[in-house]
């Protein structure tokens, strides 16, 4: 899909520099998948979801998890690349 290609791929690079830790950023980065959401949403029933409905059955429906847990699954296998010295980086 070329939303993995062109958004996703955006949102997610070097997510581990600039991780959120504000809750108001990951919002705002919650609210572009939200957006793709409901465009998809509009493009298989013909009709918008209504503002605040729970968009998980399209997250399920097209395999993506929020982006949230992505990070936090980026930033958990960073660490243990870090730990396991598979990482070359001196400074770190």
């Amino acid at each position: 899909m070329l939303f993995f290609t062109f958004v996703m791929s955006k949102l997610d690079y070097a997510s581990i520099i600039w991780y959120p830790i504000y809750i108001t950023h990951a919002q705002s980065l919650e609210r572009v998948l939200r957006r793709f959401l409901r465009f998809i949403s509009y493009k298989s029933s013909g009709i918008y979801p209504p503002r605040g409905a729970d968009l998980r059955n399209i997250m399920d429906e097209i395999r993506i998890g929020p982006l949230a847990s992505r990070r936090e699954h980026q930033a958990a296998m960073f660490l243990q690349k870090l730990i396991c010295n598979k990482i070359d980086c001196p400074y770190l």
